[in-house]
């Protein structure tokens, strides 16, 4: 089974950062620096992604730090067994940070499996939110109190929209909130915790406050991956 994982990267010291927390990952890792920008850029990168000659492609964001990186391979090993083509996280109603569409796992983290997605890009562009949709949504993920909009917020959700209607099966993960207010903790199939996001990567090196904030969710990342370690060893 051959595995990568590629990053839309536009911060070398971010990058750097997130690849020291996933150096134990025994799978090629790809920095795709030619895809900067915003929404239009985000969707040509997605679609990049099935270009690549393997069987799993994982999409990780940059200020995504995984401390548990064991845990995207039992993921994989998951959706293979039951026959899953796509995961992430609802882009509404999980966390308090994202209130948009959920049933468009949002692009920070998600997990393709390539070598059986045929996609049709005139196709795609052309998908929309219509009312077919309402039944892919993740109920059981879904909090109480937490919003969620049926909209067409990111050029991506195109992918998505495509990917449900032509009969791809989606693992919905959940997540919940960090102690910072903004980050968000992913958990894997089995309600575990492996990776914290921090969103706002675009303010990295431009704002003080965003700075301080995503280097203590490193820091945090690096600790509990130093807890996982200890686990393993007993």
């Amino acid at each position: 089974m051959k595995i990568i994982l590629v990053t839309r990267s536009a911060n070398s010291t971010l990058y750097l950062k997130s690849l020291d927390t996933t150096s134990s990952f025994p799978y090629e890792r790809i920095r795709e620096k030619h895809f900067k920008g915003g929404q239009e850029a985000a969707l040509r990168y997605l679609l990049n992604l099935f270009e690549y000659d393997v069987d799993w492609v994982v999409n990780i964001d940059e200020d995504a730090f995984v401390f548990d990186p064991d845990r995207i391979l039992k993921l994989i090993e998951y959706m293979d067994q039951f026959g899953y083509d796509f995961c992430g996280m609802p882009d509404g109603g999980v966390t308090r940070e994202r209130k948009h569409n959920p049933i468009i796992p949002n692009a920070f983290f998600n997990i393709f499996r390539v070598s059986k997605i045929k996609i049709n890009r005139s196709t795609i562009l052309k998908q929309d939110f219509r009312n077919d949709l309402f039944k892919f949504l993740p109920e059981k993920l879904i909090k109480e109190g937490f919003d969620y909009t049926w909209n067409v917020k990111e050029k991506y959700y195109c992918l998505f929209f495509w990917l449900l209607r032509v009969g791809y099966k989606c693992l919905y993960l959940n997540g919940y909130d960090h102690s910072d207010g903004i980050s968000t903790i992913l958990q894997d199939h089995e309600g575990q915790d492996f990776l914290i996001h921090t969103w706002c990567a675009r303010t990295y090196e431009v704002e003080v406050g965003q700075n301080q904030r995503i280097d203590e969710a490193y820091h945090y990342c690096l600790e509990r991956k130093l807890q996982v370690i200890s686990k393993q060893k007993v």
